[in-house]
């Protein structure tokens, strides 16, 4: 097992607001963005994004498996996702479309859903290995940076290309430019905290992937799956720990 360098919970909450602002602010300025500059139809892009987040269901429990994998190379891969989400970004905003505007937009949000659904279970799951290392009250001290650096990261991103916009021609760009450089930094930074990696018990990461992929299945209300099922036991005990 790795051991943790060092608290620095600043990084961890960057992170977090770095996280954020490539949630809610994508679904407000991505369709706005496509309609205004190349004419798609906003229904048209509503089902796109409908079609794109039932991908997660797949693919969130191949993502953590991906993590368990790669686990002695974790702060490597976390960087390449980081910059796989910032240059999706950049061509999401920044790049004129090379084929169908439609067909960009749902390559470059695939590439950003990806990643940013990697680095999220990641990042949760490192928290909590985190936490167990910060003494009796870790969990709440590491809730306290991420939450409010996630509240933060929303926050400036939903206004940020309205403050682009009074000195910039090209707002969206300059957010893309902005986030790309935020989002290197930020995994740079949280790299340097430290990483663990846990060896016997099943890994938070898939675990915590499978908890977002049956959160998902419940409120869409299909069955359960049998795997899922089988890791009841494991979940209850994440809870408890937390």
């Amino acid at each position: 097992m790795t051991a943790i360098v060092s608290e620095r919970l600043w990084a961890y909450a960057l992170f977090a607001g770095t996280l954020s602002s490539a949630g809610i602010p994508l679904y407000l300025y991505a369709p706005k963005f496509y309609f205004d500059n190349y004419g798609v139809g906003l229904a048209t892009l509503g089902v796109a994004l409908f079609c794109l987040r039932l991908l997660d269901v797949v693919q969130d429990p191949l993502l953590g498996r991906l993590s368990t994998v790669f686990s002695s190379r974790r702060p490597a891969i976390v960087c390449v996702a980081a910059f796989v989400l910032s240059s999706a970004m950049i061509g999401l905003f920044a790049v004129e479309p090379p084929v169908a505007p439609l067909l960009w937009f749902v390559l470059m949000l695939t590439l950003v859903f990806s990643a940013f659904s990697f680095l999220t279970i990641n990042f949760y799951a490192q928290g909590v290995a985190k936490a167990k290392r910060l003494g009796p009250a870790g969990h709440l001290r590491l809730a306290r940076w991420r939450e409010t650096g996630g509240l933060i990261g929303i926050c400036l991103a939903s206004a940020a290309p309205a403050v682009f916009a009074t000195f910039s021609s090209m707002p969206f760009a300059m957010f893309a430019g902005v986030f790309s450089a935020l989002t290197c930094t930020a995994a740079l930074a949280w790299r340097g905290s430290g990483i663990v990696t846990q060896s016997g018990n099943p890994e938070p990461l898939s675990v915590c992937c499978e908890i977002i992929a049956l959160g998902r299945s419940c409120y869409s209300g299909w069955s359960m799956p049998r795997q899922l099922r089988s890791r009841l036991p494991y979940f209850c005990f994440m809870l408890k720990a937390v």
